[in-house]
């Protein structure tokens, strides 16, 4: 009995703290599905130029580049936190463009790469935030705005959303209850 009380007392206690989980993942990827998707301008198309970097990321993904000339692109992720403590999240990628971006969670801006340069696409450039405020208890857009100053504009990125799973209220009268199943134990072994 007394091991069966000790079980019922760590199992609740379990049932009041959180889990860090990740949320959900995506990246640009040749022919889409993962994750971040084109919304406005253009059509994505392989990039294949060795010009751009060709360093490894996790979720896997590709250069993509849009066929519109200069106009600008705008590319989306969307997530659900719905069941996890927003209080915990965090949102963190990697990210490149030929030539300029800023990247908004839910209409807030939380990076960009204003300045033409090749070190926006020679390398990923690291994102992330943990601002609770900035993000919605259900579904959230993660927004990828950019321009390209010539020529085809390449884009590659990368999110990964982690977050602590909503702990499950522990009933006002479980407390007592345990309580009771202890002294019913003490008296057992008398």
């Amino acid at each position: 009995m007394k091991n069966a009380v000790i079980s019922a007392v760590v199992g609740l206690a379990a049932l009041g703290t959180a889990n860090a989980a990740i949320v959900d993942q995506g990246a640009t990827t040749v022919g889409g599905g993962g994750g971040i998707e084109l919304v406005s301008g253009g059509n994505a198309i392989l990039q294949a130029n060795g010009l751009y970097s060709s360093q490894t990321t996790t979720p896997a993904s590709d250069w993509v580049w849009t066929d519109n000339g200069d106009q600008t692109t705008t590319w989306t992720f969307t997530f659900d936190l719905t069941g996890f403590d927003k209080s915990t999240a965090v949102l963190s990628g990697l990210w490149g463009v030929d030539n300029t971006g800023t990247i908004d969670l839910n209409g807030t801006q939380i990076a960009n790469l204003p300045v033409v340069t090749t070190a926006n696409f020679t390398s990923l450039i690291s994102y992330s935030t943990s601002d609770s405020s900035l993000f919605n208890m259900g579904m959230n857009v993660l927004t990828f705005v950019l321009s390209d100053a010539g020529g085809p504009e390449a884009f590659r990125a990368t999110a990964t959303v982690e977050a602590d799973t909503s702990a499950i209220p522990v009933p006002a009268a479980l407390p007592l209850f345990l309580a009771g199943l202890a002294v019913v134990a003490r008296k057992r072994r008398k």
